[in-house]
């Protein structure tokens, strides 16, 4: 019995000693600078220049309470601890994270601000914050269920800065919209947190499906509410794969540009059809697919580094006792890979880059235990597209007999295409095959006669239309005046049978004109 106690006591010593209960606080002072200061709630009063003026509000400002109040979600507090991991692994923590309160309707991830607070005036000439819309009633509503798509994008400007290419298309992104691989992989990162947002936060859960009672259903015909829609829903069911329908409009009443943006826009999708590889990697919902696979992938979540890793992203390093299981969850832990990842390549990056598979292949490269998890997450959502074409034309085939219910053909279908992409993943994983075998070169063609406007909703800002005659719609085509719209149905035909056009001179053969 005495030998029995003095066990138990030896063990609760041992216990007491080597392992580590961190309290919440003292996480809090291994990330932020000032941990009693996480985020700072400001109101614009102005610009000087290029850089806005904010001051900041009291704690006791009914709305700053009201925000406040949602940013203590856990899902929030998660998102705003990632964001200083960001600054710290860049050695960027001169500062508060801050909210700003404008009247710029949107979201937006902004630089440069002169703060006004406690009588003091401060200049941040270099730090990125999200500027959003908000009162009370739009914060009672849901509307910051958006904040962190815009933080997300602050995370990644916080990391690879003026390294993000320019994107290349001036037509105004939108998840159902083909632009750039750079726009793509940008927007795409933002759109998947809203998705994450939904899942994380039941508040959010019930504002949306409030938003759809029928008093107030009609204003999801609103196409930024329609665009909401996709990024909640079609993001989850990977549909930004599938080629788009025309809506059964006049098409001959129409001129051309609104006929280009229509195709841009419309959010009907074909489900027997798929985007060829590079219409997939510059449509921004297929990366926010992507991003959410990924990042919601419990292997990857789970695969902890080794501690050296995680002293990357704190403020102090962590102490000998603490595991970095006791500072990260694991939805954390994956965001600090991404991040690394994104740091890893951001000096290699060029407008022509193929942004995401750059940072799946590097991904694999510095995790090496997780290179079987990303590449069947990337495989299986983009049908094998950056390979083959094959697998594609399988799943095009058994959408269509599934979608008819011809049952027996359909379970065929589906152990042919089960078998033909366990294949592809295999030789993907030993380097038979290359991730990026079937994508092509961008050949980017500026129309300077045809100008297109890069907000939908401004007439007046317009762009001379560039296209890349890999991604380009037949309407693309026909703002080239020797180029009918019978023509450019023919040359995306025979685009869609090469797979894609090898040069300018192979587009030209196949009747390209400009």
């Amino acid at each position: 019995m005495k030998r029995n106690i003095f066990m138990l006591i030896f063990l609760m010593f041992y216990i007491f000693c080597f392992s580590s209960s961190l309290s919440a606080d003292d996480e809090d002072s291994l990330i932020f600078p000032n941990p009693e200061k996480k985020i700072c709630i400001v109101k614009a009063v102005g610009k000087n220049g290029a850089l806005l003026i904010g001051e900041k509000l009291s704690k006791d400002n009914a709305l700053v309470r009201a925000i406040i109040k949602q940013l203590n979600f856990p899902f929030h507090r998660s998102i705003i601890k990632l964001s200083q991991c960001t600054r710290n692994l860049r050695s960027d923590t001169k500062g508060p994270n801050i909210l700003f309160l404008s009247k710029t309707e949107g979201g937006f991830p902004r630089q440069g601000l002169i703060l006004k607070a406690n009588g003091k005036t401060t200049t941040y000439p270099k730090l990125y914050f999200v500027d959003l819309v908000l009162d009370e009633m739009r914060v009672a509503n849901g509307h910051l269920d958006i904040y962190s798509h815009e933080l997300g994008h602050v995370m990644m400007l916080n990391i690879m800065e003026d390294d993000i290419p320019e994107g290349l298309s001036p037509k105004q992104h939108a998840s159902m919209g083909i632009t750039d691989y750079s726009t793509a992989f940008f927007e795409g990162w933002g759109i998947h947190f809203q998705r994450l947002a939904y899942d994380n936060v039941p508040f959010y859960q019930k504002t949306y499906l409030n938003s759809l009672e029928y008093s107030r259903s009609f204003l999801h015909t609103w196409h930024s509410n329609i665009d909401q829609g996709l990024r909640l829903n079609a993001v989850l069911e990977n549909s930004f794969i599938h080629q788009k329908l025309l809506p059964a409009v006049n098409t001959s009443s129409l001129d051309l540009e609104t006929l280009i943006l229509l195709e841009h826009t419309t959010p009907v999708f074909d489900p027997t059809r798929i985007k060829n590889a590079q219409q997939m990697l510059s449509c921004e919902g297929v990366l926010a697919s992507l991003f959410y696979r990924i990042n919601t992938s419990k292997v990857l979540q789970n695969n902890y580094q080794d501690k050296s890793f995680y002293n990357h992203f704190l403020y102090k390093p962590m102490p000998e006792v603490v595991k970095p299981e006791e500072i990260f969850t694991p939805m954390e832990n994956v965001y600090l890979k991404n991040f690394y990842v994104c740091n890893k390549i951001r000096r290699k990056l060029t407008p022509e880059s193929t942004i995401i598979i750059q940072f799946v292949k590097e991904w694999c490269n510095s995790y090496p235990e997780d290179k079987q998890e990303i590449l069947k997450i990337f495989v299986m959502t983009t049908i094998g597209k950056t390979i083959t074409n094959e697998l594609g034309k399988t799943f095009e085939t058994m959408s269509y007999h599934g979608m008819i219910g011809d049952y027996q053909k359909f379970r065929e279908l589906l152990t042919q295409f089960r078998d033909e992409a366990s294949a592809l993943i295999k030789d993907v994983l030993t380097g038979k095959k290359s991730l990026d075998a079937n994508i092509g070169p961008q050949i980017w063609v500026k129309n300077k006669d045809f100008l297109i406007r890069t907000a939908l909703w401004d007439h007046r800002n317009k762009k001379p239309l560039s296209i890349n005659l890999n991604t380009a719609s037949e309407f693309d085509l026909v703002s080239f005046p020797k180029i009918s719209l019978e023509q450019a149905k023919e040359i995306i035909q025979k685009r869609e049978d090469l797979g894609y056009f090898e040069s300018m001179e192979q587009a030209k053969a196949c009747g390209f004109e400009h």
